[in-house]
């Protein structure tokens, strides 16, 4: 299927634990292949099964801003439970927890200067929650979510089979009325009519206010062990994401480090800076000479970060898309011989991932000797975090860009900042041009000539 460019891809999954590990199946790296094989820009998981002993960077690629709220969150004594939202880091994206009820009900904000905010709510209520309490607290949400923003999508696996979705009224009196009169009142459209098991149960709904915005629902024949349907979406926006930067990579290897040397020593470098001056400019200084005599006399080149797993090369690929296109003939035709045919891809394609993904695991370990590299790209990719999330707020002030972001920080650490008494001290240094020898000089340098003011 084709998605338009001025749209968000959106896939929704209630996994039934994102973690289950044994000898037939590891579900982590089913989400993985799910996640690279249909590249989504919005993925919303219900009943994650998390808690605080699972890192974000353990379930979802690095490319990824992730949000979560655990069960153990809302319920300490009980397992299961929690919801996902993780959002592609090119889409400007943040959490809304002063909108959050105690519930498992998360909120997300999309948004760019250039369009209206859109407002993503993803929701889980267990089959044995109380109905009247769960429709209490998302109707708060709603009423808050609605004054703020202009489109919103509501989502979830919603567990109230005795309504008919399609005029979102209720099967007889009860709660379940209340939960339709909550849907009508804020004017929210039910769109997805696709059952969520075999028992022909619709109980993952996909509401919004703009109805004319969110298309193309349909089925996503994922290789991901859940009894619940995976669904995928688009909903039409005008974004303009947010492009890489390609990072430079220096081979220090065939650097000139004589014509280096030489350059810097024919060159001022401001090294100290005055009392008086202002930090910023003369840190400009600064990087700007070494970052011109670095580009002269070492070779680089730009490469972009992949978040791709090695695993899913061009053979997966290919076996992929052929598996895609068994499953639309199959499914507008409905005919045994081609659901045969796409069972037989999706189950070559099963093992076809196992293959590979084995290989990549036991290539690290084998050849950590000759290659321990490889073995540490490994572990970081599996263990590293963050530096930054997309978005950083300080009491109402919201950051996104790095110089944004950079000044806040600032802010946030001058707030903090103790001045010196008058009588103290500082020890007084010559720094001369360790730059270029090498050495350090005998003692760091003078705080006052650091710190501005």
């Amino acid at each position: 299927m084709a998605y338009p460019s001025n749209s968000l891809r959106v896939i929704y999954l209630n996994a039934r634990s994102v973690k289950a590990v044994n000898y037939q199946r590891n579900k982590l790296v089913q989400l993985e292949n799910l996640i690279h094989l249909n590249s989504p820009d919005i993925l919303a998981i219900t009943e994650t099964w998390l808690n605080s002993d699972v890192r974000d960077q353990e379930v979802i690629p690095s490319d990824f801003a992730t949000y979560r709220k655990d069960r153990q969150n809302t319920h300490a004594n009980k397992t299961g439970g929690g919801v996902l939202l993780a959002v592609r880091t090119s889409v400007y994206s943040t959490r809304r927890v002063d909108l959050e009820p105690q519930d498992e009900i998360m909120v997300c904000e999309i948004k760019h200067p250039t369009f209206n905010k859109l407002a993503i709510v993803l929701c889980y209520r267990p089959p044995s929650g109380d109905l009247a309490s769960f429709t209490a607290n998302l109707s708060s949400v709603m009423e808050k979510v609605q004054r703020e923003y202009r489109m919103c999508c509501l989502l979830g696996d919603f567990n109230i089979p005795r309504v008919d979705w399609h005029y979102c009224t209720a099967i007889g009196e009860g709660k379940e009325a209340d939960f339709c009169d909550l849907i009508n009142n804020n004017f929210l459209h039910q769109h997805n009519q696709i059952p969520s098991n075999k028992n022909h149960n619709l109980l993952d709904l996909i509401f919004s206010n703009c109805p004319e915005r969110l298309s193309n629902i349909a089925e996503l024949p994922a290789d991901f062990d859940t009894d619940h349907t995976i669904l995928e979406f688009t909903f039409k926006c005008k974004l303009h994401p947010k492009r890489g930067i390609p990072r430079k990579v220096y081979n220090y290897k065939r650097a000139d480090w004589d014509g280096l040397r030489a350059h810097l020593d024919q060159t001022q470098l401001p090294l100290v800076i005055e009392q008086h001056q202002d930090v910023d400019p003369a840190w400009q200084s600064w990087h700007s000479t070494v970052s011109t005599a670095v580009d002269k006399f070492v070779p680089c080149r730009q490469l972009k970060d992949s978040t791709v797993p090695p695993w899913i090369d061009s053979d997966v690929r290919q076996l992929q898309n052929r598996k895609s296109t068994a499953w639309r003939k199959a499914k507008r035709t409905n005919s045994s011989s081609h659901w045969a045919k796409f069972r037989k891809l999706r189950n070559k394609l099963k093992n076809l991932l196992s293959k590979k993904y084995n290989t990549y695991l036991s290539s690290p370990s084998s050849t950590l000797k000759e290659s321990p590299k490889q073995f540490w790209a490994f572990v970081r990719a599996k263990s590293k975090s963050k530096t930054l999330p997309p978005v950083v707020q300080l009491d109402s002030t919201i950051a996104q860009s790095p110089m944004e972001k950079s000044s806040l920080f600032n802010d946030y650490f001058y707030s903090t900042f103790t001045k010196p008494d008058k009588d103290t001290t500082y020890p007084t240094i010559d720094t001369g041009n360790f730059l270029l020898t090498g050495k350090m000089p005998t003692s760091f340098l003078s705080t006052r000539n650091v710190v501005k003011g």
